[in-house]
This record gives structure tokens, sequence and C-alpha cells, in this order.
């Protein structure tokens, strides 16, 4: 089994509480994502390129300086539809390997996207470029499908 190195992230601030999970949680979730991006990594030059997006709504996630510390460009990115968001049937969240929810794709090219994931098709995200303006933090994406 594969060790964490805690020298190459930095840790959460003391009291940090939010997205926690229990420890059997966690270890599931990592084996799932480690598969995850072996496939990404394996199977990228059959990648389709969909589009460049600037990441919406990092001023709401909790723990953004903590994931922007943490993730680097070239990383790959999660898409996760949520169907069920109160304020976008479209909405598709994005999330760091490790599991954290690094914002959401704009709304203005989120429908294209999202109904490609409802009829099945595989989309990933990758990294490419991160910036800190006034305590804001900005990343911008590129889409890829599966085909």
């Amino acid at each position: 089994m594969a060790t964490f190195d805690k020298n190459k992230f930095q840790l959460p601030p003391d009291g940090f509480k939010d997205q926690l999970w229990d420890e059997t949680e966690s270890l599931n979730y990592i084996e799932i994502s480690k598969q995850w991006l072996e496939n990404v990594k394996n199977n990228e030059k059959n990648a389709i390129y969909l589009c460049e997006v600037e990441v919406a709504g990092t001023t709401y996630i909790s723990d953004i300086e903590f994931i922007a510390r943490n993730i680097k460009k070239g990383d790959y990115i999660k898409l996760k539809l949520e169907d069920q968001n109160e304020y976008d049937e479209n909405a598709i969240a994005l999330f760091s390997t490790l599991g954290r929810k690094i914002g959401y794709v704009k709304k203005e090219k989120n429908e294209v996207l999202s109904n490609l994931m409802r009829y099945g098709k595989e989309l990933f995200a990758k990294l490419i470029f991160k910036e800190e303006v006034n305590h804001w933090n900005r990343f911008i994406v590129e889409i890829y499908m599966f085909d």
C-alpha cells in the first residue's frame, strides 16, 4: 500500500472540520480516486477536447485556500453532475483528486456538458491556470470527454 507523504501537502488549519470523513470512507474514496486517476492518465490520449471553463463559485468553498495550496497546473479534476442542485438543474461540481470541491462549471457552459453526462459520457478536466487575486482563487480548466 502506498504511503502518504505529509510533506507534499499542507495540512488544514487547527479546528478544521468541514468535509471530514470517517477513516473507512476516506480510504475507500482514495482507492476509487486512484483507479479513476489511473484510468484518465492511461486514456487521456484518446480524450476529446470540449472547452475551456473558468471555475465558478470558489468564494463559497469553505476551505478553498487549503485546496488552492494543494492543487497545481496539470492536475486532473473530476466532474460530478448535481441535477438535484436547487439553483441549477445542470450544475456540474468540480473536485480535486483528493475529493475536495473546488467549484462549478459556469452556468453559461454547463447545459451541453450536463446533457453529455446524463447520456453516459465520461468527462474530466485538467487545471490549466490558477491565481489568487485579493483573496479570491481563480481557476481555469480544460474539459475533455472520453468517447
